[in-house]
């Protein structure tokens, strides 16, 4: 993914991240590593 469509999928909510009071984002890998799967799923099915 280029960084333009990490920050567009953060902006829509599409990918997973929480957002501290600094605007620092954070990603949890464990979480990111699921989606990921997820996205392949889906992608596979199509």
């Amino acid at each position: 993914m280029t960084e333009e469509q990490i920050n567009e999928g953060i902006a829509k909510r599409q990918i997973p991240h929480s957002q501290s009071y600094a605007n620092t984002i954070f990603f949890d890998l464990r979480h990111i590593d699921w989606w990921i799967s997820e996205q392949q799923k889906q992608e596979s099915k199509n």
